[in-house]
């Protein structure tokens, strides 16, 4: 099984690769790699569907080469509001189904959707307001980094492992990877000195478990289910230190939390709007998933 993410976070994966092994009795066991042991995390996918390795946790900002709704499945910008949301969303109104077919077309089995950290800034620089963001230099990726260059950021794509030593050398000012339990994993609080809690660039983004399909049929149905629940264990299990981490871990650090004016929050809001409406012409499938994103906001808004 390979992971996207670097050594620190291991933690993460260690506990899933544990519950399966106690689940199954010992019939199903998972040696685990690191982002970037193997393989860089961006080619992970292709090594599912090739069966060069049977299991991965993925992200759908890395998948979108070959899957068209990889971007809406990540979290749109300023999407959902909340790990509640996103399942909502996904369980109840539809995006699962979508996901898991897109995912099946590829040879790949879908597990589960997991809401992992914000996707947070961190910085060395102060940013208290959309002006702020004007020539900084961040390390950003996909459609979160295009949207921020809208609105003036300079992003440039930097591998986690290498985050660090960008900051502290002064290559970017600012990253977005994910939130404060990640970075008290990478030590980036080391290097900079700001967290923006209000906003986040989308709370929370989206991770996954994805199974080569073969591999997945030529499995017992018994272990089969343990897969699934021992996932979905995982993903809360986790998810419940990413959400106490919000708090705990920016205070621990001993980062400055930021947060905006209203009024800077709904400029940034509307300049993502561009962003979800081309995700809707890439297919169909897009369409119907950025219709429901869009069906949910009305329902917010009541």
């Amino acid at each position: 099984m390979t992971d996207l993410i670097p050594e620190g976070l291991m933690w993460q994966t260690d506990h899933f690769i544990d519950r399966v092994e106690k689940m199954s009795g010992g019939r199903l066991l998972i040696d685990g790699f690191s982002g970037g042991e193997l393989m860089d995390p961006e080619e992970q996918h292709i090594a599912i569907m090739e069966g060069t390795i049977e299991i991965s946790r993925d992200c759908g900002v890395y998948c979108v080469d070959v899957i068209d709704i990889g971007h809406v499945e990540f979290g749109l910008p300023r999407a959902w509001d909340g790990p509640m949301e996103l399942w909502t969303i996904f369980i109840r109104m539809g995006m699962l189904e979508l996901v898991k077919e897109a995912y099946a077309e590829q040879g790949m089995h879908y597990l589960a959707v997991a809401a992992e950290p914000p996707y947070a800034m961190i910085s060395k620089v102060p940013i208290r307001g959309i002006d702020d963001l004007k020539g900084v230099k961040c390390r950003g990726y996909g459609l979160t980094a295009e949207w921020l260059d809208s609105v003036g950021m300079a992003t440039t794509y930097i591998p986690a492992a290498e985050i660090y030593t960008a900051l502290a050398t002064g290559i970017i000012d600012a990253a977005v990877y994910g939130g404060a339990s990640d970075y008290l994993g990478m030590s980036l609080y080391e290097v900079a000195d700001y967290y923006l809690h209000d906003p986040y660039m989308v709370n929370p983004n989206t991770t996954n478990m994805l199974v080569n399909m073969d591999a997945w049929n030529a499995l017992p149905a018994d272990l089969q289910e343990i897969l699934e629940v021992a996932t979905w264990e995982r993903f809360l299990w986790v998810d419940t230190d990413f959400f106490y981490g919000e708090y705990k871990y920016v205070e621990e650090m001993g980062l400055e939390s930021v947060r905006w004016p209203a009024e800077d929050i709904a400029e940034l809001n509307a300049a993502a709007m561009p962003f979800w409406d081309r995700e809707a012409e890439r297919s169909a499938r897009c369409a119907k998933g950025v219709a429901i994103m869009k069906e949910w906001l009305r329902l917010k808004a009541g």
